[in-house]
């Protein structure tokens, strides 16, 4: 049993999940707590003690072989090694998602505050309309009072039309007549 297969890049012992999972033992377990537990372990899962479980043999082939690589301190520093590249990936991922989703808020918060800003010049020209509106419609009514008012008093300071003499007021005759001249 070499190590010629980790110079060539996969090993045998890349099938073991988390060797320190396996033997149930915390990442900085000494020799003698590994030992003390393959041994309580591969009580459970020897193969001559359970002759009924067709998997007792690969379970104690593994166990033995995540034993022997937590022994091994050039191996254990490789698997070490490997975790903890596999670790600071899934931080870098979870901080890129965070990353993620801060720009994404602020993305939100920046549409929001368009909006809001959209909707606020969109107010204050429907309003500016509306004052618009009400100064022409003031002014309007203005003009017709102030015209009723110059009526009323023409109507009361002219004299009544039948004082006012024929000669003053021109024919239609006469017009007709003028427009003949010019032409």
């Amino acid at each position: 049993m070499g190590d010629g297969g980790a110079a060539v890049g996969k090993s045998k012992d890349d099938d073991l999940e988390n060797p320190y999972e396996l033997l149930q033992v915390e990442d900085d377990a000494g020799e003698k707590e590994i030992k003390t537990a393959y041994r309580k372990i591969s009580l459970k899962c020897h193969p001559d003690r359970h002759p009924d479980d067709p998997e007792a043999a690969e379970k104690f082939d593994r166990l033995t072989r995540a034993k022997d690589l937590l022994l091994d301190p050039i191996r254990r520093s490789e698997l070490d090694r490997k975790r903890k590249a596999a670790h600071d990936l899934e931080v870098r991922h979870a901080q890129e998602d965070a990353k993620r989703r801060k720009l994404r808020e602020d993305l939100e918060g920046r549409e929001t505050a368009a909006n809001a800003k959209t909707m606020a010049a969109k107010r204050a020209a429907q309003d500016a309309e509306a004052r618009k509106k009400f100064l022409q419609q003031d002014m309007a009514s203005r003009i017709r009072a102030k015209e009723a008012e110059l009526a009323n008093k023409q109507t009361v300071s002219e004299p009544q039309p039948e004082d006012t003499p024929a000669a003053d007021k021109p024919s239609k005759a006469s017009a007709r007549d003028y427009k003949g001249q010019d032409a």
